[in-house]
C-alpha cells in the first residue's frame, strides 16, 4: 500500500515539472514574440518616415531659362587640294627666255586648275594631243581654257572647258604635246591671255611640235599627289546657351529643404557630371543658388530660388554650351533621397536672343 502512494506522489512532481517547464517556454516565446513585433512595428515605422520623407520633401520646378551667348569654336581639318606635276625637258618660258632649271622640279598646279592655251603667231593652228587623243583644232585667234583633274581611278582628265570637250581621261604618267603648223607654239598660261606673241613676264609653259625639236622629249602629267591635310582649325558654331536658371520651391506638405544639400546629376549628349553646391559658380561640379528671399539656401514654405548651372563650364572650351535643338536632363536629389528630373530643350534657333525659355 505504501509503495502504490509513493509512486503516485513521484507521478505528480514530474507532471508538475512538465508543466512548470512548459508555462516557462510559453512565457519565453511570449517575450520574444512581442520584442519580434515592437521591432518590426519601429522598423515599419522608420521606413514609412523615410518614404514619406522621400515623397514630401521634393522639389517643385516653376520655370527654367537660359542665357545666350556666343558658341565656342570647334576644331576641323582642312584638307587641300591634291596637285599635279607637269614634267618635261628643253621647257620654253616667257616668251622665249630658257628657264630649264625652274622646270627641273616640274610645273606644278592644283587638281582642278585651269590654265590658258593660245597659239602666239598670227595663221597659225595646232591641236593639243593628251596620250595620242588629238583635241580639236585651234588657231591664233582662238582663247581656250584647260583643265587638269584627278578623275576617279586615280585617272587624270583633260578637258576643254571654253568647248565642253574632254580631250582624254587616262592614268598617269599623262603624254601631252602639240601638233603645230607655221613653225609656232602652243602656249599654257596661269593667268589671264595676253596679245599674241607679246609676253607679260607671269610663267608660262611652251609645248612644242616634237617633230620641230628632237631633243623635245613632251611633256607628262604626273600620278597626282594625295590630298593633304593639314593641322586641324577653328570654326564658330554660333550662338549656344551658356548658363542655365531653373527655379523651384518646396513641393505642397514637404518639409524644410536645404540645399546646400542638394546634388545635380548633369546628363547631356557630350559629357555628365555630378554637380554639388558651392559659391563658386565658374566651377564645373558646382550649381549655385540664388534666393529670392532672405531665407538663403533653405527652403521653408513658399519660398523660392534659383538654381544656377554653368553649362559652359560642364561642357568645356571647345563647345562652350548647348547649341540649338538639343536637351539635358537634370536630376534634382535632396538629402532625403527625393528626386525631381528637369528635360532642358534648346530653341531650335537663338539668332537674336538673349534669353529664352527652355
Amino acid at each position: 500500500m505504501t509503495s502504490n502512494v509513493e509512486g503516485r506522489g513521484q507521478v505528480g512532481v514530474g507532471t508538475l515539472i512538465v508543466f512548470i517547464a512548459m508555462v516557462l517556454v510559453a512565457a519565453i516565446a511570449a517575450g520574444v514574440l512581442i520584442n519580434t513585433t515592437g521591432f518590426l512595428q519601429s522598423k515599419s515605422e522608420t521606413t514609412g518616415q523615410q518614404s514619406a520623407d522621400q515623397v514630401s520633401d521634393r522639389l517643385s520646378v516653376l520655370s527654367a531659362t537660359g542665357t545666350v551667348g556666343p558658341g565656342g569654336v570647334r576644331l576641323v581639318p582642312k584638307e587641300e587640294p591634291s596637285t599635279l606635276d607637269l614634267n618635261g625637258s628643253d621647257v620654253t618660258t616667257n616668251g622665249g627666255s630658257d628657264y630649264p632649271d625652274y622646270f627641273e622640279k616640274g610645273y606644278q598646279i592644283n587638281e582642278g586648275q585651269t590654265l590658258f592655251l593660245y597659239i602666239p603667231h598670227n595663221g597659225a593652228s595646232g591641236r593639243l594631243v593628251v596620250d595620242g587623243t588629238q583635241s580639236q583644232s585651234y588657231n591664233s585667234d582662238t582663247n581656250i581654257k584647260i583643265r587638269f583633274s584627278e578623275a576617279t581611278g586615280e585617272k587624270i582628265q583633260v578637258k576643254d572647258v571654253t568647248n565642253g570637250e574632254v580631250i582624254n581621261t587616262v592614268s598617269p604618267p599623262v603624254r601631252m604635246w602639240a601638233q603645230i603648223s607655221d613653225d609656232s607654239a602652243l602656249y599654257l598660261k596661269e593667268d589671264k591671255f595676253i596679245d599674241t606673241g607679246n609676253s607679260d613676264g607671269s610663267n608660262e609653259v611652251v609645248i612644242r611640235d616634237p617633230d620641230q625639236d628632237e631633243s623635245y622629249v613632251g611633256w607628262t602629267i604626273e600620278k597626282p599627289t594625295a590630298n593633304v591635310t593639314v593641322p586641324e582649325t577653328t570654326e564658330h558654331v554660333g550662338a549656344a546657351i551658356r548658363n542655365a536658371s531653373v527655379t523651384v520651391r518646396r513641393s505642397p506638405g514637404s518639409n524644410q529643404i536645404d540645399l546646400r544639400n542638394l546634388t545635380i546629376h548633369y546628363i547631356s549628349d557630350t559629357t555628365s557630371a555630378r554637380l554639388v553646391y558651392g559659391d563658386d559658380q565658374a566651377a564645373s561640379r558646382n550649381f549655385s543658388v540664388t534666393p529670392l528671399s532672405d531665407n538663403g539656401p533653405v527652403l521653408d514654405d513658399t519660398e523660392r530660388v534659383v538654381l544656377n548651372v554653368n553649362i559652359t563650364a560642364i561642357e568645356g572650351e571647345n563647345i562652350r554650351g548647348l547649341r540649338p535643338g538639343t536637351t539635358v536632363d537634370l536630376l534634382l536629389v535632396t538629402q532625403q533621397g527625393a528626386k525631381t528630373r528637369v528635360a532642358l530643350t534648346v530653341p531650335e534657333t537663338l539668332s537674336g536672343e538673349v534669353s529664352v525659355t527652355l
